[in-house]
């Protein structure tokens, strides 16, 4: 490092401290005076040598008192920068050890799935029991670790036990292993409280449990409307009372006792920090690019957010798994970076020009490693593109839809794996939420936004477990309603700025369902002017995937039939997997006969439905009809369908797949990959009911007719 000294004169032969003009005798060249070492004009130079000590910086060149004291000054700070420097790569060490110790931490965590005080015994005793309580008392010195199966929930759980600790209750009917400074004493089943209330809308039984401060996982496995009341206490010591709805995940920091319902289970795993559950990195994990250049983490089920990096500011993110894109409008090239996000890494890997003639408007989403979703602002109206990367360069590929004149994307898009772009876009006064469909470009569906918070935007547009959010630019997040009229519903306020996000592309899984579809008659007759009208709605909402469920509704059990000639004499409920293979029950789902869905006992659980003919029409109404609706609901490719799936597309997120029949006059199996058909409620006639038919070589779909022996599949539709 070095400063400015006063100025020394070239012509000097000799440095005097403190002397007019800093030295006493010149030199003569064609720029010198020789006998006038105050001369100002001067043309030429020459070097001077500093005969003082030795600096450790610089070689100084003074001319006076102040020139010594500048170098003083100048050593002190080299002497203090050197220092630093030190203390810098003390700092990386310690990072670097902090770094390796957490790795370390996090592979016993993943090694346990459970995180508690660990302590080495070598004698155990065993005792091997139904569902029964044990008394545990630690008669040894040290703090101990037990890990046992509840029989409640059936899910592992930890119990603490410190040194003199009173006597604690567990139930397990796994084979409790203890240390053998513990005594467990067999007591039979252990006091439980129990709690009934009923009201409108909740009915909740309780069951309270022990466990230390652990990270809870509470999941809602009715599939019903109901909701279902937990009770916990967290980590800090408060009591806690919250409700869950149907298919609802919550994650809490929670310790000693909570309560749940039968239909509520809890899974643990993690310790807490400071009162919180920390945030675990998926790949489905949510990127945000602040307007400070942060790139976050952020989980919107717990509105939990971590800084990974710091990079330049960027006007929106794109990822996939392995790559990372961020652009500025200003340079007009796309930044790629390598990543992995569990655990979190990214370095830079290259720059990427815009495509020519192409600005990218404010919204940036990734369909692949090598493809990316944006709009050009230079068109009016402004087309959603897709650009294809090609080292550092990239091109336009296909223009997918025309958005609304005077409308420019606002913050965010999205491909959903369903076959839809759904894009943030303003006017100079309106925002909105709009959906396109990628094949045919139609508009599907909108949403106008005026309900944020304050002057907030909407900058970022992400998925997470089935649900659509909006992120603004303060950090407010909204749910959106994927039915019409598609409210926004407040869900967090996170402590972070938004410019934009994104997440992989596999992740986007579900999209606005259009506008519902009526049919209206009317009719009137010449002795009276009034009309009669007659609207029929139209917006069953299918389940993702077939049923696969054994029981009826009341608890009873559908029976398993495999003989063929069994199968084919039923008038009774029965269920079978396709060719009596379980292995094709994941895919598939099970089969059932019409008499099980027909059951008056109730098929499917509470809050879902058999469709009836009319719903089966109206899903392939939706969908375009009878002539192209097979292919928007068949799943696209080969994976399934045998070659060519004629039309398939799944633009509906249907995605039919080929679980064949089983034929009700033989029992015999046939046609998967071929075929599916879906059960219909409705009886035909005596011995004839509706099926959805969706075929390997047609884009076409019917309601068709057949047996009511057969073997189909089912798709639940909700009530």
């Amino acid at each position: 490092m070095a400063y400015p000294y006063l100025p020394v004169n070239p012509c000097c032969t000799d440095v005097v401290l403190n002397s007019p003009c800093g030295c006493s005798s010149t030199i003569t060249n064609s720029g010198c005076h020789s006998n006038d070492p105050c001369s100002t004009s001067l043309t030429a130079s020459s070097t001077i040598v500093y005969n003082g000590p030795a600096l450790s910086c610089i070689i100084a060149e003074p001319c006076d008192t102040l020139n010594v004291i500048l170098q003083k000054i100048d050593e002190i700070i080299c002497n203090l920068l050197t220092q630093i420097n030190t203390l810098n790569i003390q700092v990386n060490n310690l990072n670097s050890q902090i770094i390796t110790i957490n790795s370390e931490i996090i592979n016993i965590y993943n090694t346990l799935d459970v995180c508690c005080v660990i302590t080495t015994t070598t004698t155990t005793t065993q005792f091997v029991a139904p569902c029964e309580g044990f008394l545990l008392t630690n008669t040894g010195l040290d703090t101990l670790a037990i890990i046992i199966t509840d029989c409640v929930t059936g899910l592992p759980e930890a119990i603490i036990l410190s040194p003199g600790d009173t006597e604690i209750c567990v139930e397990t009917d796994s084979p409790l292993v203890v240390p053998g400074t513990v005594v467990a004493t067999p007591t039979g089943p252990c006091n439980t409280s129990t709690t009934t209330t009923s009201s409108s809308s909740t009915t909740t039984t309780t069951t309270t449990i022990f466990i230390p401060c652990e990270c809870l996982t509470f999941t809602n496995t009715d599939n019903g409307p109901t909701v279902y009341e937990i009770e916990y206490e967290n980590c800090l010591g408060n009591t806690i009372a919250t409700t869950i709805s149907s298919s609802e995940i919550i994650k809490v920091c929670g310790c000693c006792g909570f309560s749940n319902s039968e239909l509520v289970t809890i899974s643990i795993g993690g310790n807490c920090v400071d009162g919180e559950c920390p945030l675990v990195l998926n790949d489905c994990s949510i990127l945000i690019n602040s307007v400070n250049g942060d790139i976050i983490g952020y989980d919107v089920d717990t509105n939990q957010s971590v800084v990974l990096t710091n990079l330049p500011f960027s006007n929106d993110i794109a990822n996939t798994d392995t790559k990372m894109w961020i652009y500025d409008n200003m340079t007009q090239l796309v930044s790629e970076y390598d990543i992995t996000i569990n655990p979190w890494t990214s370095s830079f890997n290259k720059n990427i020009s815009f495509p020519f003639g192409v600005t990218f408007g404010a919204g940036l989403g990734a369909i692949s490693n090598t493809k990316l979703l944006t709009t050009n602002t230079l068109l009016t109206p402004q087309p959603i593109i897709e650009v294809t990367i090609t080292g550092t360069t990239s091109a336009v590929t296909s223009t997918i839809a025309n958005l609304d004149s005077g409308y420019q994307i606002s913050g965010d898009l999205l491909l959903t794996t369903t076959g839809k772009v759904i894009c943030l876009t303003n006017s100079a006064t309106t925002y909105k939420l709009v959906q396109y469909d990628k094949v045919t470009g139609i508009k599907e569906a909108e949403v106008t936004i005026n309900s944020f918070i304050g002057s907030e935007f909407p900058l970022g547009l992400v998925e997470s477990n089935s649900k659509i959010y909006i992120l603004c630019s303060a950090g407010s997040v909204y749910e959106v309603n994927l039915n019409s009229p598609y409210g926004l519903t407040l869900v967090n306020v996170g402590d972070f700025t938004v410019s934009g996000a994104s997440q992989s592309p596999e992740c986007a899984t579900v999209n606005l369902i259009p506008t519902t579809t009526t049919t209206s008659t009317s009719t009137s007759t010449s002795t009276s002017s009034s009309t009669t009208t007659t609207t029929t709605t139209c917006n069953p909402i299918f389940e993702a995937t077939n049923y696969s469920g054994v029981t009826y509704r009341n608890g009873d059990p559908i029976p398993e039939v495999t003989d063929n000639a069994t199968w084919a004499a039923l008038t009774t409920g029965a269920w079978c997997y396709y060719n009596n293979d379980s292995a094709n029950e994941p895919i598939y789902g099970r089969m059932y006969n019409w008499y099980a869905v027909n059951d008056p006992r109730g098929f499917a659980p509470l809050g879902y439905h058999v469709p009836s003919a009319q719903e089966l029409q109206c899903l392939i109404d939706i969908w375009g009809g009878d002539a192209v609706a097979g292919g928007a609901l068949k799943e696209a490719g080969t994976t399934h369908w045998l070659a060519p799936n004629t039309g398939a597309t799944n633009s509906s997120g249907f995605t039919g797949l080929p679980g064949g029949i089983r034929n009700g006059t033989l029992g015999l199996f046939g046609n998967l990959t071929y075929f599916t058909g879906l059960w219909g409620s409705d009886s035909l006639s005596i011995g004839q009911a509706p099926f959805l038919d969706l075929t390997w070589n047609l884009a076409s779909t019917f309601v068709s007719d057949t047996t009511k022996d057969d073997g189909l599949s089912v798709r639940l539709v909700q009530d």
